[in-house]
């Protein structure tokens, strides 16, 4: 059975443990049934039950990290802008997502 955790945004924070020892073989299945039509899964983590896990997510384009998922689940997004520069740091919570670090800079140009 699966626990709602959290709801952020509209996306609920699932969590549940599973019996190793009710799986046959090698294979894992999972199967998630809805009774309000569509379910989109943004990510599945499975780990020992006694540990801790840390995900990121990096553009694919720049390669610039974009998000750090820490271990229970909840994200710290980073914002660039079109230098590279990082400008902004928002914290995924229960309440919904924060600003927690904002900066600007700018750069006079020669000759103005």
């Amino acid at each position: 059975a699966l626990t709602c955790k959290a709801v952020v945004e509209g996306w609920k924070l699932l969590e549940g443990e599973i019996n190793t020892e009710l799986i046959s073989g090698n294979k894992l299945q999972l199967t998630m049934k809805s009774n309000s039509g569509t379910v989109h899964i943004d990510d599945i983590r499975i780990h020992p039950k006694a540990a801790h896990m840390k995900t990121y997510a990096y553009d694919d384009k720049n390669f610039k990290l974009m998000a750090e998922l820490e271990e229970n689940a909840f994200a710290t997004f980073y914002e660039y802008d079109d230098e590279g520069s990082l400008v902004r740091v928002k914290k995924e919570t229960e309440r919904g997502i924060m600003t927690i670090k904002e900066s600007r800079s700018s750069y006079k140009k020669n000759g103005i």
